[in-house]
């Protein structure tokens, strides 16, 4: 057995049935991390021999032997007696686990520090039905599955949530929680256990949750004896709960009616009232036509309508697919939204939907001075449709033939899904000691676009027939070789070459990737290249030429860049439709260099794993068919909502003085509240208007409350776009009729006099660029404590005001958005208003406000103009909050490089060093740091420690110093902390860290990011002592430590690791360490 604690036991009781439980550790040893997992397993007196030595490589086990049969209680508290994980997971042997169960399960329990229970989703492994997403209680008081039988892609059964209770034949439980319960109740005999530990666990204040992101397959009472005692174990549990809710028959129903409304573009969702129309050809198995097919089957699951014209559908769909999409053949076309491919020109059937849009792809770059188009790229400039261009290359296109960028919106498409259920941690590693098998995709139509001339060309120079290299030629031509057979032909010599000319579908298709080493693409011209984002997904890295479509997922990291230059198209091969005279260019790939490449590959394979590696992390997860279907209902819902807009402004009367904007969803208390101070305003109702924006929250409850102020003048609009407040205010501030326009939100309710005092100073001031920032105070239904006040006073976290004076001009900055007025002139001369990038509410404010800075915006603090912030914040939740404030900054220093506050530039110059240095994140990663889950539990630590020193005696910092509050002091910082704002301000570059790596798509944990700040201490303040946070041991009291056994159990994990400010130090001293305190200081 292991030294190494590990982070899950897994416990498997079994009794014979071999046939079952070799396949369960089968597919446990293909899907879990051995060396974060040990198994316990528990034979139950099985007569029939079984060894489970072959299917547990790599892992720490152990088996309990039992000589005569005991209950399914028993067996798992005997193996939970000798389980060292943090978390146990128990584990019936009559399961198949699937790709990623354990990891998805790891990260929901450890942002869930109440946790008490842990369930996933089941399948049964003949249908792939839905066996399990929960359990919930009959009105007689049994327990019983919710919707066993039914479509796992259904949105109720996706949906993380809790539970009355879960079924445990795959369960992951903290093993404090389990112990402290007393494991299972050993009185029942195998049934009604499992129930009867979640009703404990509720009872104890812990959670029972429900997660559809790990998925396994059950058969069910397949082991010998497990149903006896049925009856005896359902009246035991009876006695024992007799109160418990009925609650079953309530959420079905409330199942069923997410089902009916899942989708966020309410005209698209799936009823006889609209959606959307495909008008393309599904005859012919083109790329096109594929991820057609994709992309329906991803907005099915978000709940949209479509349908599609009559026609045959290709043999090389799926069968249960294609049945899918005759079903969407019948009927009427709906008439909401019309899409096409640009490709089809030529397409008979006229687009006649509300809105009418085309993906749009082009090989081709156009230069603004070229005069000649083709007739394909004529019809893109002349109709009138929304453009769904697929990477930012063919928006560029676009952009350069004259569509307006507001017409247009990115989409980029989705790797094959067969990808993650073959090969979910990427294709296998193939015999160093075979051929170097290099895989050449291409076209018997498109040979010259495909660059393929030149890869003839340049293999025919690398390697000779007795080369150990073979060249897999795939070709898209239907059976057409020859034109690839003649270019070979020509050779002197060439490598040995293997022929897959016969159609493949996806499944062999992407086998066929999976068993090559690398894939050449010297292509000319790509729109996208699916082909080329598959081997990515897959872990197959490319030579290729950093040029078109595929820039939009390929870096000169993720695959072999090769030289090109770019010439013109000149007289294209298509005569028909493509006299590319003048106008489009492509690329040039290098022959020599190509050659080169080619010949340095039998000794790189190294270089080439690592590519390989860093290509299907970088678009793993990305670039899918479910974000592509997000992007596009977004798109759509962006499109209606600009028509709604549009027809609102030409309803309203002239001579509104002030327009108020507020945004809002679902906080229907505040909102009557917030709707109640606009009805005691002493502004007249004429001169002002109320513009609620419905940020995809529910439309009813929204009614119901403004339905109740029918004197207001209120109109409500809804946010079809991205959500989150920025753009939901620009849905608002489009619409508004007002001279002055009050951007505000629906937990601020106004005093009295507000709205005149804004118009007033307007008045006062009435240069264009004059605004003003209100005074926004906590509610008074709020506690008046210390954290409140530090959230306003001298931390200013929320709001600071201390050092403004009535009148006078203060910093952009403080450009608050829960209580500022602008003329709506001045706004008009942005493009654009707030920006979308800021998922978070975060900064959008700041990036506003000094984008109206920059063009001369006049703040004015207007003390007298007061709203009540009715937003309770406790501790935790603020330091929540600063991490998604962290991770805003980081966008905002993307965005806007030429303003950055100074006290966070340089930790985002040491993370951007990550990105010259490579090596460096090399070392974070050989670095022993505790997993990533260690670092989130301390953020709600971190909140239990600011809850626990708000209610001692002495309030604010000093109180962190006494010995009941020394949790900062004495355990975590070792007497550096001294502040709150320390802690706020780790907090914040953990979230910076965070966004730096989604974006640049590195790896980069939070334990990793603080390993980084330990590397160079100025990073978090100007202290320059090494220090150990947050691998100290603890020195706190036990008492103490009772309090939150979260942290203890924390504690516990770090306390592994040992010697990290050993290792900062010694990194000081290296090449790579000098390098980067000069790149920070410099």
């Amino acid at each position: 057995m292991s030294d190494v604690k590990p982070a899950v036991s897994i416990l498997i009781p079994y009794h014979n049935r071999a046939d079952l439980t070799g396949p369960c550790l089968a597919s446990l040893a293909r899907h879990t991390d051995p060396r974060h997992a040990e198994v316990i397993l528990v034979n139950d007196a099985s007569t029939e021999p079984f060894d489970p030595a072959p299917f547990l490589p790599g892992f720490a086990w152990q088996v309990l032997r039992n000589e005569a049969r005991r209950s399914y209680s028993e067996n798992n508290n005997a193996a939970a007696a000798r389980a060292r994980g943090d978390y146990l997971v128990l584990l019936n042997n009559d399961t198949l686990l699937h790709a990623g169960w354990l990891e998805t399960m790891l990260e929901v329990a450890r942002g869930c520090p109440d946790l008490g229970v842990l369930g996933n989703k089941h399948l049964f492994p003949d249908s792939k039905k839905l066996h399990h997403c929960g359990m919930a209680f009959t009105r007689d008081g049994r327990p019983l599955h919710l919707h066993p039988g039914t479509d796992p892609a259904a949105p109720s059964v996706n949906v993380q949530r809790e539970v009355p209770c879960v079924t445990f034949a795959c369960v992951l439980i903290p093993t404090p929680v389990f112990r402290s319960l007393s494991g299972l109740d050993e009185g029942y005999r195998n049934g009604c256990e499992d129930v009867d530990f979640c009703l404990r666990a509720r009872a104890a204040g812990h959670r029972i949750l429900y997660t559809p992101a790990s998925v396994i397959e059950h058969y069910g009472q397949a082991t010998p004896g497990r149903t006896v005692g049925e009856d005896a174990n359902f009246t035991r549990l009876a006695g024992r709960w007799p109160g418990v809710e009925r609650s079953l028959e309530a959420i079905e129903q409330a199942d069923r009616d997410l089902n009916q409304r899942r989708c966020n573009v309410p005209s698209l969702r799936r009823s006889r009232s609209g959606g959307l129309h495909f008008a393309v050809d599904l005859a012919a198995p083109s790329a096109f036509a594929w991820a057609t097919v994709e992309l329906i089957q991803a907005l099915d699951q978000q709940g949209v309508a479509v349908s599609l014209p009559r026609g045959p559908i290709h043999r090389s769909v799926p069968r249960p697919v294609a049945r899918q999409l005759h079903r969407l053949q019948g009927g009427r076309p709906y008439t909401d939204v019309h899409l096409k491919w640009s490709h089809y020109w030529y397409l008979k059937e006229p687009l006649a939907g509300d809105i009418n849009a085309e993906f749009f792809c082009t090989n081709y770059r156009y230069r603004a001075e070229g005069r000649f188009l083709d007739q394909w790229m004529r019809n893109v400039q002349l109709n009138e449709f929304c453009k769904l261009p697929i990477a930012g290359f063919n928006l560029d296109a676009l952009l350069e033939i004259g569509i307006p960028e507001s017409d247009c919106r990115v989409i980029p498409l989705g790797y094959a899904p067969e990808i993650d259920r073959l090969f979910p941690g990427g294709k296998p590693p193939n015999d160093a000691a075979a051929p170097l098998k290099i895989l050449l995709v291409t076209s018997a139509h498109d040979l010259y676009r495909y660059g393929t001339d030149l890869a003839v060309a340049a293999l025919a120079r690398a390697f000779g027939p007795d080369h150990p290299v073979e060249l897999h030629i795939k070709d898209y031509g239907g059976g057409a070789g020859s034109g690839v057979e003649a270019l070979i032909a020509r050779q002197p010599r060439f490598p040995k070459v293997v022929w897959h000319k016969t159609f493949l579908d996806k499944e062999d298709l992407i086998r066929l990737y999976a068993g090559m080493d690398v894939q050449l693409a010297p292509f000319r011209g790509e729109g996208f290249a699916m082909k080329i984002l598959d081997a990515m997904a897959l872990g197959l890295p490319t030579l290729m030429p950093l040029f078109g479509g595929p820039v939009e997922f390929a870096t000169a990291q993720t695959c072999w860049p090769l030289p090109f230059r770019e010439t013109e198209v000149g007289m294209c091969y298509d005569r028909e439709n493509s006299y590319l005279g003048e106008g489009a260019w492509w690329c040039e790939p290098d022959v020599d260099a190509l050659t080169e490449a080619l010949q340095a590959l039998p000794d790189a394979r190294a270089r080439l794993s690592e590519i390989g590696q860093a290509a299907r992390l970088s678009v793993s997860g990305r670039f899918t068919w479910k974000a592509a279907a997000t992007r596009l209902t977004d798109a759509l819902g962006g499109w209606q909502a600009r028509r709604q807009v549009a027809v609102s402004r030409r309803a309203q009367p002239d001579g509104c003085a002030i327009s108020v904007v507020i945004p809002t969803k679902d906080r229907p208390e505040n909102l009557s509240l917030t709707l109640a101070g606009y009805r005691a305003q002493s502004l007249a109702r004429d001169r002002f208007e109320l513009v609620l924006v419905n940020d995809h929250g529910d439309a009813d409850s929204l009614a119901r409350v403004t339905g109740a102020f029918p004197e207001l003048p209120v109109r409500v609009l809804e946010n079809w776009g991205p959500g989150g407040p920025g753009a939901a205010r620009n849905v608002g501030l489009e619409s508004a009729v007002g001279s002055v326009v009050l951007i505000t939100g629906d937990d601020i309710i106004p005093d009295p006099d507000l709205l005149d005092r804004h118009v007033v100073a307007h008045r006062r001031w009435p240069a264009a660029e004059e605004s003003f920032v209100g005074l926004t105070r906590w509610h008074d239904d709020l506690p008046k404590d210390a954290f409140h006040d530090y959230l306003t006073g001298a931390g200013g976290q929320q709001f600071k005001y201390d050092d403004l004076r009535p009148g006078a001009r203060v910093p952009f900055d403080r450009f608050y958005t829960s209580n500022v007025s602008v003329k709506r002139q001045f706004l008009a001369g942005e493009e654009r208003l707030f920006s979308d990038k800021y998922r978070f509410a975060a900064y959008e404010d700041v990036e506003l406000g000094y984008r109206l800075h920059l063009r001369g915006m006049a703040l004015r603090f207007l003390p007298d103009a007061v709203g009540a912030h009715r937003h309770p914040m406790s501790p935790a939740s603020f330091a929540e909050r600063q991490r998604k404030v962290g991770r805003m900054l980081t966008v905002l220093a993307m965005q806007r490089p030429d303003y950055i506050p100074n006290s966070h530039s340089a930790w985002l110059r040491a993370l951007e060093f990550l990105r010259v240095q490579p090596e460096l994140m090399q070392w974070l990663a050989d670095q022993p740091v505790p997993h990533a889950g260690v670092v989130k539990d301390w953020i709600s630590v971190f909140g239990a420690m600011l809850e626990a020193s708000v209610r001692l005696p002495q309030q604010g910092a000093a109180a962190l110093t006494r010995r009941d509050g020394a949790l900062y002091h004495a355990w975590l910082v070792k007497g550096q902390w001294q502040t709150w704002e320390s802690v706020n301000a780790m907090i914040l570059r953990l979230g910076m860290a965070e966004e730096w790596a989604g974006d640049r798509q590195a790896y980069l944990d939070p334990a990793r990011a603080w390993m980084m700040m330990a590397l160079y201490p100025n990073l978090l303040s100007g202290d320059s002592r090494p220090w150990d946070v947050p691998f100290a041991a603890p020195t706190a009291t036990p008492r103490l430590l009772a309090r939150f056994p979260l942290l203890a159990r924390w504690g516990h994990q770090v306390m592994q690791v040992p010697g990290v400010t050993a290792s900062a130090q010694r990194f000081a001293q290296t090449t790579l360490g000098r390098k980067l305190k000069t790149w920070i200081e410099s």
